[in-house]
Parts: structure tokens; C-alpha cells; sequence
């Protein structure tokens, strides 16, 4: 067969075959009848292999896409749910992180709360030792005591000395006070001092000896036959008749602030 035929005649395939089915073309082509008809069945067959394995590589094609182009889907999606993951964790590690930082947040008000409580306790205490100080050699009667004598006797008696207990036993371990003692006496002149002393010793020999009281907070005075007190600004001072010592307790604010030191702080 001429080949130059058989090129055009491809050509002419090449052409027809992408707008007419094979059949078509080859019904066209024997009607020219340029060639036999074993000959057209031949070429005929020949280009039906050519367009199977066209449409076969057609398909493989396509299919090698489409599986490409799945394993590109997987590997996105997988891709996706890696990121997604790592968002996930990188958000939870957020909260956490923001949660920690609260709670750091919350513990440091807490501390500055405290810190300001102690800082205002100290201020508070720190003004009550201020005023402590200053006022320290400021004493106040809380306490008097007054013991009886016979005249011309300087002996304690048993009521006396229950009074003294009673006035004396509260002073175990305590700080900040002093016992003024002042002795009264019938008579005149330095016999009535002498004697007023003399009664006024007995009470601090009682209570230096019995009650362990420090002989530097007691004050001892003698004041012979001095007029006693007056109640109030109208009455005239008084004499009383027979012997008597007036014991006073006087304390500062020094046991005020042992007590502060001691009590308890407040749970937290």
C-alpha cells in the first residue's frame, strides 16, 4: 500500500474521528472506494486498537489523577487534623497557663492583703507603744485599801491582812505598778509621824514578806496626823480619830500592752 495514502488517510481519521463515530467515517471512506475492502477492514481494525489504547491511556490517565488527587485528599485532611490538634493543645495550654496566672494572680492579692494587715497591725501597735511611752510614768489608782489600827498599835490585824491578800494576790507577775502606802496617826507632831510610819511599815513588811512584792514599787509615806481627803470640794478635810494606812494601787498602761502582745492572731 502507498504510504503517502496511508499518512492522508490517518490525517483524515485524525480529523473525522473527534466529530463522527468509526463506523461513520469508515462508511464515508468506502464510498469513495479509493481502496479494497479487505484493505478498508484492516485499517478499519487498526484504528479501532488505536482508539481503544487511546482511551485505555485516556482512562489510566484519569484514574492515576483521581488516585493523586485522593492521596492529596488524605494528605490534607491529615495535614488539617494535625494542625487542628496542635491548636487544640496550644489553646488548652493557654487556658492553663491563663488559669495558673489567675491563680498567681489570686495568691498575690491574698499575700498584699495580709501584708497589709500585718502592716497595719504593727502601725496600731506602734502607736499604743508610742502612747505607752509617753505615759509611762503616767499611773492611775485602780485600787485602795484601808487597814485599821488600835491606837498606839502598830500590828496587823486578821481583817487587815485579809484585805491586803485580796488587794495583793492579782499582783503576782504583773508589770507597770506601784503601791503607794501612806500611814494616818492620832497624836501631834513627830510622835504622830513616827507612829504613822511605824503602822505603814507593818503593811509593806506584810507585803513584801508574804506576797513577794518588790520593795522598789512600794512607796512608803508617814503622814502623822493629816487631815484625811474630803469626798468632795464642799466638805472640809476630816481627822479621824486612832491609827489607818491607805494602800493604793496604781498601775500605767504597760500591762495594757503585755496583754496586746499576748493575744492570739487570727487564723488565716
Amino acid at each position: 500500500m502507498n504510504p503517502r495514502l496511508c499518512r492522508s488517510l490517518w490525517r483524515g481519521y485524525e480529523r473525522v474521528v473527534k466529530r463522527r463515530s468509526t463506523y461513520q467515517y469508515w462508511d464515508e471512506l468506502e464510498k469513495t472506494q479509493w481502496l479494497p475492502r479487505a484493505e478498508l477492514e484492516r485499517i478499519q481494525f487498526r484504528a479501532l486498537q488505536r482508539l481503544i489504547a487511546h482511551a485505555y491511556a485516556k482512562w489510566r490517565k484519569r484514574s492515576k489523577a483521581i488516585k493523586l488527587l485522593d492521596e492529596l485528599t488524605a494528605a490534607n485532611s491529615k495535614m488539617i487534623k494535625d494542625v487542628d490538634s496542635r491548636a487544640t493543645q496550644g489553646i488548652q495550654m493557654a487556658s492553663n497557663k491563663a488559669n495558673e496566672a489567675d491563680q498567681h494572680a489570686v495568691d498575690a492579692g491574698n499575700k498584699a492583703t495580709a501584708a497589709q494587715e500585718t502592716a497595719t497591725k504593727a502601725n496600731t501597735r506602734l502607736t499604743t507603744v508610742e502612747g505607752v511611752v509617753s505615759n509611762i510614768d503616767q499611773y492611775k489608782a485602780t485600787n485602795q485599801t484601808e487597814i485599821r489600827f488600835r491606837p498606839g498599835q502598830s500590828v496587823l490585824s486578821q481583817n487587815a491582812k485579809t484585805a491586803l491578800d485580796q488587794m495583793a494576790e492579782p499582783l503576782k507577775g504583773q508589770h507597770g505598778y506601784i503601791v503607794e502606802v501612806q500611814g494616818f496617826s492620832s497624836g501631834k507632831g513627830q510622835t504622830a509621824i513616827g507612829t504613822s510610819r511605824k503602822m505603814a511599815d507593818a503593811v509593806v513588811r506584810y507585803l513584801v514578806e508574804n506576797h513577794e512584792i518588790p520593795v522598789y514599787r512600794i512607796y512608803v509615806l508617814g503622814m502623822g496626823n493629816a487631815p484625811a481627803p474630803a469626798a468632795s470640794s464642799e466638805e472640809k478635810p476630816k481627822r479621824m480619830s486612832g491609827g489607818r494606812v491607805e494602800v493604793s494601787l496604781l498601775k500605767n498602761d504597760l500591762e495594757q500592752l503585755a496583754n496586746s502582745n499576748t493575744t492570739p492572731a487570727p487564723a488565716q
